[in-house]
């Protein structure tokens, strides 16, 4: 696991869309690309450069994806 951490930072992609009210979506899928799997229940964490405080969290599906809503824009 601890040689996956880094390839799995690097292997999943996110896609942000602006929504209503200034809020984010973040969406997203999580892949093992050294074992060509996605990687399902697993946590996301979005956090704050500034203090790490929590912004949000999700865990990913059967299929590796996730969304995280509600998130303020910037």
């Amino acid at each position: 696991m601890n040689r996956t951490l880094p390839v799995i930072i690097f292997a999943f992609s996110t896609t942000i869309v602006i929504a209503q009210k200034n809020k984010t979506v973040i969406k997203g899928r999580l892949v093992d690309i050294l074992q060509k799997q996605q990687l399902d229940n697993a946590t996301i964490s979005l956090i704050n450069a500034k203090d790490s405080s929590l912004i949000g969290f999700t865990r990913t599906d059967a299929e590796g994806r996730f969304v995280i809503v509600g998130v303020n824009a910037g």
